[in-house]
């Protein structure tokens, strides 16, 4: 039950000279108020706060918070077991949570490739965390976050990156909502400019072009473009490729894994998207490839494999 305390007063029952308690008419024990050691009178602090608000939590237990008028007090604790029952309730320490360690968990959390969490952490750490990071959870605001996009670090970034960035703290205090550590999100109100990357054009390359790229390849290399232009695939995916992924009778090939660079060293990691995939092998791409490896016969390369998740496993695959 939400009340209110006065902390410069308490009532104490009196006593006679036998040290009974004195009794009314009505059988119950009379008190008188006394001063406490909070008054001022008694050594107190005169700008000390008066009255106490009390209210119990969705536990059951007991919180307070000093006021210095009575009204302040009555209706903050009128509030706080409101929100309690409707499910709303935010405890008043519960913002104190540095924004940092909140991001920290919120890039954990992620479902992402080892390559992208990376570039999370690059991101935070080079453009959100020197701004935010030490931060309360609850003292950031909606103004300070469209000045960090407008005019901030990241206001000279590519619009993927400000999005990364911007993705990072509005997902951080979306995490903050969630576990009642404030009750909005100051990075997706509506004075804050959302970034928006929008994706550019690309012109469609010609077969002279395509040509010229991998004619402009050393001889041992041009087989890679000749695999990214013939079974369309990314650069990681064409560095992967193994002479037993090809099944040049049945014309198609099975790109089983990629070649990812993380944190500076190399692995085998399944392709973008977490599934192997066939493709199918045109006859000038399987001439190519076989001329290829009669010049260059393939070699063995053992490297770690990484999960989605940024896991390494035990043993590297060869």
């Amino acid at each position: 039950m939400a009340r209110v305390k006065d902390l410069w007063f308490s009532e104490v029952p009196v006593r006679d000279a036998s040290g009974k308690a004195v009794k009314g008419p009505d059988g119950r024990a009379v008190r008188e108020r006394h001063k406490t050691a909070k008054h001022p009178d008694n050594g107190g602090g005169r700008d000390a706060k008066r009255w106490l608000a009390v209210w119990l939590d969705p536990d059951g237990s007991e919180v307070t918070k000093a006021y210095a008028k009575q009204s302040d007090a009555k209706a903050y604790a009128r509030k706080m077991e409101g929100d309690a029952e409707r499910g709303e309730y935010i405890d008043k320490n519960a913002g104190k949570e540095r924004f940092g360690d909140l991001a920290r968990k919120w890039i954990r959390l992620r479902d992402v490739g080892a390559s992208s969490r990376q570039r999370y952490e690059s991101v935070f750490r080079n453009h959100v965390e020197p701004v935010f990071g030490r931060r309360s959870v609850k003292s950031v605001r909606p103004s300070e976050v469209a000045e960090w996009l407008r005019f901030g670090s990241v206001s000279g970034l590519s619009d993927a990156m400000k999005e990364a960035a911007y993705y990072i703290v509005a997902g951080t205090f979306d995490l903050a909502v969630e576990d009642k550590l404030r009750r909005d999100n100051p990075a997706r109100s509506k004075i804050v400019p959302v970034p928006d990357s929008v994706p550019m054009a690309r012109p469609v390359w010609d077969v002279p072009l395509i040509w010229r790229v991998i004619d402009e390849h050393p001889e041992p290399y041009r087989v890679i473009p000749v695999l990214e232009a013939g079974l369309g695939l990314r650069q990681g995916c064409a560095f992967g490729l193994a002479e037993g992924d090809f099944d040049f009778d049945a014309g198609k090939a099975t790109v089983c894994r990629q070649i990812a660079r993380v944190g500076g060293k190399f692995y085998f990691k399944l392709p973008k998207g977490g599934k192997a995939r066939v493709v199918p092998v045109p006859r000038g791409v399987e001439a190519y490839v076989r001329s290829h490896m009669e010049r260059y016969p393939p070699v063995e390369v053992t490297l770690p494999w990484m999960d989605e998740k940024g896991a390494v496993a035990a043993d590297p695959v060869t």
